[in-house]
């Protein structure tokens, strides 16, 4: 990471780059992966998991395909020794967005699953099931009981019912906005 800062010139956050951040925060993990039991990055990072991650959706020519529909605000990382590039102990990511509540569809009704990606039918604004969304699900295994919301992140320039974005839950804390990726 520490060559590639000096040709790609922006900053670094927790193994993502300023440049493209928010289709970055589309890494797919797959089968297999995991969560390690201490703290390595925000869960928005892929380097808060172990395993391969796939980032398909961030390679150059398929980044014009895709409109944003999210926007960063904010984002902060705090490493340990102060650098861009140290061990990180915390970080945010604050976003623009349009959260939509959803429950874990059941087995039956997904359309796709490979390695953790979901596509399942979406409604918004009165128009049910007119959207799917790709699902990021980070770990096969994860717990997806309770409330769990969908984060749109971006749009699909031609085929524009197709959504990608992330799934969330409220962090444990209860703090209001606050979230993780599951």
């Amino acid at each position: 990471a520490s060559r590639l800062k000096e040709h790609i010139r922006c900053r670094y956050f927790a193994g993502l780059w300023e440049h493209n951040l928010l289709k970055q925060l589309l890494w797919d993990m797959g089968i297999g992966g995991e969560r390690p039991q201490t703290y390595r990055a925000p869960s928005w990072s892929w380097a808060s998991t172990i395993g391969q991650v796939s980032l398909n959706l961030i390679q150059p020519e398929k980044l014009q395909e895709y409109r944003p529909v999210a926007a960063i605000l904010d984002v902060s990382v705090t490493t340990i020794d102060g650098t861009e590039m140290g061990s990180v102990i915390g970080g945010h990511i604050r976003l623009k967005a349009r959260l939509i509540p959803a429950t874990p569809p059941p087995p039956e009704t997904l359309l796709e699953r490979q390695s953790g990606k979901w596509l399942v039918p979406v409604g918004l604004r009165g128009h049910p099931a007119s959207y799917s969304t790709s699902i990021y699900k980070d770990i096969q295994d994860e717990d997806l009981t309770g409330t769990l919301y969908l984060l749109p992140i971006s749009l699909h320039r031609e085929r524009g019912s197709l959504l990608h974005g992330l799934v969330l839950k409220r962090t444990t804390s209860h703090t209001r906005g606050q979230f993780r990726r599951v």
